[in-house]
């Protein structure tokens, strides 16, 4: 779901605040019983990576001399230590001959897949239709794994899930908030949208695109779904400001264009109302 937070933009702009872990500190006992205190910064290898509350110090800790309490924790909330960013490249491009798209058998609705993404469909979708949304999907996975912050989920399957509903009533049905546009959600670990927030309408060949397509709630909620191994550790205002800052980024002919990003931002300020930074960061799931 979006929250307008331009303000936030602009420290999502600086790597600095995204950091090493967007987590809080927390008691890490080692198996003889020694207590440390610091943030996961995440794991590589068979350690986790740990920065030392009071000395900020980093200390690798191998997963075998942590107590099992603190294994299971790394096991549920750890994801791999991001490498350090070594800034935007200049655009991210894919082509339409780069996304192969097969369709799956399905008991009444279409399901077409990509090389890291299962997307279910109520209706038959033009091909360029499938092919346009194939290549968002997969440009927005190399926008994520390009980012300052170097969170990729790992899905099950080795797909992310996507579910497109062909009314606005059968997104509600099926679980949706009311009030949204398009939705990941946590539990199931599925994004949906309906076709109205996509701009597609029927045709007699199939679901095709109108002058009110857009892309953005589709970038805004996988977004979500990608940093999904990081969403409960994050606090609300870096999980929504995250998702508008990778929506916003400028995108032409299928190419997102980072060097473009900060005008981008500054105009999208411009007409949106300044969000109080006091009250970002006292954000919570219901605001």
């Amino acid at each position: 779901m979006k929250l307008r937070l331009a303000a936030i933009l602009a420290l999502l702009a600086c790597p600095c605040v995204l950091g090493e872990g967007a987590g809080s500190q927390r008691e890490w006992t080692s198996t003889d019983g020694k207590k440390i205190a610091g943030l996961m910064l995440g794991t590589e290898g068979d350690s986790v990576a740990i920065r030392l509350a009071g000395t900020g110090k980093i200390s690798r800790i191998p997963l075998s001399r942590l107590s099992e309490a603190d294994r299971e924790f790394v096991s549920k909330q750890g994801w791999p230590l991001p490498k350090p960013w070594k800034g935007w490249p200049t655009d991210i491009k894919i082509n339409l001959d780069e996304i192969q798209v097969s369709s799956l058998p399905a008991n009444g609705k279409f399901i077409y897949r990509t090389q890291h993404f299962e997307i279910v469909s109520e209706a038959e979708l033009a091909p360029a239709v499938v092919k346009d949304i194939g290549r968002i999907f997969e440009g927005t996975y190399r926008l994520l794994d390009a980012s300052p912050w170097g969170i990729l989920a790992r899905p099950k399957d080795n797909h992310f899930r996507a579910e497109l509903y062909r009314t606005r009533e059968a997104y509600i049905q099926a679980g949706a908030p009311a009030a949204s546009a398009g939705v990941y959600m946590t539990q199931r670990k599925v994004f949906m949208v309906p076709f109205e927030s996509l701009g597609l309408k029927e045709t007699p060949k199939g679901w095709q695109r109108t002058s009110d397509y857009t892309t953005k709630t589709l970038i805004h909620e996988l977004t979500h779904m990608m940093m999904d191994d990081a969403l409960q550790t994050m606090p609300i205002w870096l999980i929504e400001g995250a998702a508008e800052y990778m929506e916003l980024m400028p995108m032409r002919i299928g190419a997102f264009s980072p060097n473009s990003h900060f005008n981008a931002l500054k105009e999208h300020n411009k007409q949106e109302p300044a969000y109080p930074l006091g009250d970002a960061f006292s954000m919570t799931t219901s605001a």
